[in-house]
């Protein structure tokens, strides 16, 4: 089982490589078709682009912070046109390995424990 995952493993990252080879020759064509004058035309919309980017980006990284804290000082969820803003009630946590040796000594706490489903992410290895 190990081994097949394994295998999918690298076949996501040789998909993940072919797709970055892709775009890369993508960029390389264009490139190669571009005059002087129009590559540095180019680059000077890029730039612009890149800068409007940047501020519309610190614009909603601000209302996103902004409406956090009103629906969390509001205590319910809270319907746009297009975005929703939910509120969820205070996560409430309890101290596992405590409880684990608590529950060596009162094994009746064993029936208040409910164990979630496992999961999986993928992630680069660096």
């Amino acid at each position: 089982m190990t081994k097949k995952i394994e295998d999918q493993l690298n076949e996501l990252a040789n998909e993940r490589a072919k797709l970055q080879v892709l775009e890369l020759r993508e960029l390389e064509e264009i490139s190669a078709i571009l005059t002087p004058e129009l590559r540095t035309q180019t680059e000077a919309i890029k730039a612009h682009c890149a800068c409007q980017a940047a501020d519309t980006q610190t614009a909603i990284a601000g209302l996103e912070a902004a409406i956090k804290l009103a629906v969390v000082a509001h205590g319910k969820s809270v319907k746009g046109d297009f975005l929703m803003a939910t509120w969820n009630k205070a996560r409430e946590t309890w101290d596992s390995s405590g409880l684990a040796g608590y529950a060596v000594a009162h094994p009746e706490i064993d029936a208040f424990r409910k164990t979630g489903k496992p999961s999986s992410t993928i992630r680069v290895i660096k």
